[in-house]
């Protein structure tokens, strides 16, 4: 039994199955759950220096996809930005490190995703415009931009380091 419990869950179906995501400690972990209620074994998404939360999970056809505020790189402005990936149906992960979905100057937080059967929409909010501002009120001011992951775990607006689209600025 787990000492941390579990915070931040996320659930999505994949018409076989649904993958249920959580927090707990500083790690993101999945587990696969039956429609008639068998519970697998839990296995780890991510794990690193900082906390994974403010999850959340989506099924795009073909795989599911996780998408997470990452505050790992204590050295980077803002240390907090989104990251994703991918998980097939049977629980394996599909991407050997976490997809960079963005890592812009200043943190970027509190990412949601949809899929539409050929991409995601991932939307975060977004703190690139406002350099030394304090960030005092969870998320604290901010825009909310977002990118389209394909299949393959690639972004199509550009990099994690400097893309995205603006939708609410």
């Amino acid at each position: 039994v787990r000492p941390f419990g579990g915070r931040s869950p996320a659930v999505a179906f994949s018409g076989d199955s649904y993958l249920v995501v959580y927090s707990a400690g500083q790690d993101l972990y999945g587990v696969l759950v039956s429609p008639s209620g068998q519970v697998g074994s839990e296995f780890t998404i991510q794990s690193g220096p900082g906390d994974q939360a403010y999850l959340a999970v989506a099924f795009d056809g073909i795989n599911f996809v996780v998408v997470w505020e990452d505050h790992g790189d204590l050295t980077h402005d803002g240390a907090r930005d989104v990251y994703g990936r991918r998980i097939s149906p049977q629980g394996a992960l599909l991407d050997a490190e976490p997809i960079p979905i963005s890592t812009a100057a200043e943190a970027q937080s509190s990412p949601a995703l949809a899929c539409d059967g050929t991409n995601c929409l991932v939307i975060w909010v977004d703190r690139r415009q406002y350099p030394g501002q304090p960030y005092n009120v969870s998320p604290g001011p901010g825009d909310i931009y977002g990118t389209r992951l394909d299949k393959s775990g690639q972004t199509l607006d550009g990099s994690g380091a400097a893309g995205g689209l603006p939708i609410a600025t």
